[in-house]
């Protein structure tokens, strides 16, 4: 039988719905005591409602941490359970509209609370929730309310956070920029390039046999733009639906804010991951066509015709497309299947879905854009 590793976790607030009002979390995990935890936040509805729900959440990142697999996190806040579990579907597709047509109260956190649940599940890790009856005689329940209570008041807290910004503890961070050395690239291009033709020409004819019997490794790539007080924020993520662990997203602190520059950028990152990884068969996915367009047909061109448009003006983001380009060959040159496919934006596809939350998380943390545009080989993400 397999075995399951318990969480308590419940919420408490002092003057609840009145002037005034402080809450707290409280949490206690079964099979480590040393992680029982508790806190408070100053800012935010102070609500009982709130809390139970920051608890819950709480909850979920210690079993990120932890090396097991099976899961239950014990509520007795029926609210939090449902809204967590079944009322979240519907909700979804009502546009975050409850049945009476108001806004669903703590969007965020049930939103977030819901995303990590899947995530989690997509890496094994599987978590359920169960319902306790509140003050009663389970002295779990008790000491989490205990916690709840003393983060509330401001005595014997075990821990209090000061902060409840986005923290997606899933992705791995990946650091890149670009240093041209012209001269060096376009020996290095010339290079590749014959190598792509013999690849082409069936040099290489064995290793494109052992791609075509290759699992393909799925990459999709998403960028976000927003505007605070009239300025753009931008992010890009790139998702691995073949190996999530690897999942990325980010900003950077200089250069033009647009979403064209930032679709590039998890392009980028994309191919960099296909070129240091060791797969053979690599599909590349994306909503925007005018994107794959350029990738994959407009780069060439533009190649021939020494970096200009057809109407003579310089190709912007020339820096990027010459990187994603020398990726592209060197997958090329190693015998590498390549494939771009268009995806449908804001549809179901999940991993597409998944991956616009995250360029927006970037775009979200992006400070307001300065305006300065730095020359190409100086660009360094800020990686979440």
């Amino acid at each position: 039988m397999t075995r399951q590793y318990i969480i308590y976790t419940d919420g408490s607030t002092v003057n609840n719905g009145r002037e005034g009002a402080r809450g707290g979390y409280g949490v206690v995990c079964l099979f480590d005591r040393q992680l029982d935890t508790s806190g408070s936040f100053s800012f935010g509805n102070q609500t009982n409602n709130r809390y139970e729900l920051e608890g819950i959440k709480k909850g979920i990142d210690i079993i990120r941490r932890v090396n097991h697999n099976h899961f239950i996190i014990r509520t007795d806040s029926e609210y939090s359970l449902k809204s967590v579990t079944q009322y979240v579907k519907t909700w979804k597709k009502n546009g975050w509209k409850t049945a009476s047509g108001e806004d669903v109260k703590n969007k965020k956190l049930i939103e977030k609370i819901h995303r990590y649940v899947m995530m989690l599940a997509d890496r094994g890790k599987i978590v359920k929730f169960e319902h306790v009856k509140g003050h009663g005689t389970d002295e779990f329940n008790i000491e989490a309310d205990r916690l709840a209570r003393a983060a509330a008041t401001g005595s014997d807290a075990i821990h209090e956070e000061i902060s409840s910004d986005e923290e997606d503890f899933y992705y791995t961070p990946i650091t890149h920029s670009y240093d041209v050395d012209v001269e060096a690239m376009q020996a290095y291009f010339a290079k590749q390039l014959q190598l792509h033709v013999d690849h082409l020409t069936g040099a290489n004819k064995n290793l494109e046999e052992q791609a075509e019997k290759s699992k393909p490794y799925i990459i999709y790539v998403k960028s976000s733009i927003a505007y605070h007080t009239g300025k753009a924020r931008c992010g890009y993520a790139v998702v691995c639906a073949s190996d999530r662990i690897k999942d990325a997203y980010g900003y950077f602190q200089h250069g033009k804010q647009t979403k064209e520059r930032y679709e590039l950028e998890g392009f980028f990152v994309a191919t960099e991951m296909a070129r240091t990884g060791k797969d053979m068969y690599y599909i590349f996915k994306c909503d925007s066509q005018d994107t794959l367009k350029m990738i994959t047909e407009s780069l060439e061109i533009w190649k021939q015709n020494d970096w200009k448009t057809s109407s003579g003006e310089p190709v912007q983001h020339r820096g990027l497309l010459q990187s994603i380009d020398r990726n592209l060959r060197k997958l090329c040159s190693d015998g590498v299947k390549i494939e771009f496919k268009h995806v449908r934006g804001n549809g179901m596809d999940y991993y597409n879905n998944i991956a616009d939350e995250l360029a927006q998380i970037g775009g979200n943390n992006n400070p307001v854009d300065t305006g300065e545009v730095v020359p190409a080989g100086l660009y360094q993400p800020i990686c979440l």
